[in-house]
Formats: C-alpha cells, sequence, structure tokens
C-alpha cells in the first residue's frame, strides 16, 4: 500500500456495545485522531479479542471495522510496525 494510503487522516472509534444501531448511548466513543498507520498501530496493541469494538473512520468517509480491519493490522508491511 502506498504512502499516501497510510498517512491519510483518520478517527479511530471505540464502540461500547455491539450490533448496528450506533445512537445516544451506543454512539462510537473517538480515543484517537491522526495518520492511518498509526491508528493501526494502536490498534494492533490491543487484545484481538477486543478488535470488533475498533472502527477507524478515515476523513473520506469510509469505516473499516470487523475483518476488513483485521487484515488490515494483521498486513505485515503497515510502516513503522515491528513484527516478531
Amino acid at each position: 500500500m502506498s504512502a499516501a494510503f497510510w498517512e491519510q487522516p483518520a478517527r479511530l472509534m471505540r464502540v461500547h456495545y455491539s450490533g448496528a444501531i450506533w445512537k445516544g448511548a451506543r454512539q462510537p466513543e473517538q480515543i484517537a485522531a491522526g495518520p492511518l498507520v498509526r491508528m493501526v498501530r494502536q490498534i494492533a496493541a490491543e487484545d484481538p479479542e477486543d478488535i470488533w469494538r475498533f472502527i477507524i473512520v478515515t476523513d473520506d468517509g469510509q469505516h473499516i471495522r470487523s475483518a476488513d480491519l483485521r487484515a488490515l493490522v494483521r498486513r505485515s508491511n503497515v510502516p513503522g510496525a515491528e513484527r516478531s
């Protein structure tokens, strides 16, 4: 993936409840903002079982979650990511 992809502005959101209705008390909470690569690294540091709680929203309105988010976190070419 290109450097432009990883550097695009994004917001990291945490969902407190599962399901599709995200209004009122169920609305996701923004916990970080910055380049997409930083948001992915932050999620990678979390417990893999909790990945369903996170959504990355890019400035162009793309919502990255669930399987797409898990695949992005597992990529071996995330800039600056340390792999064992």
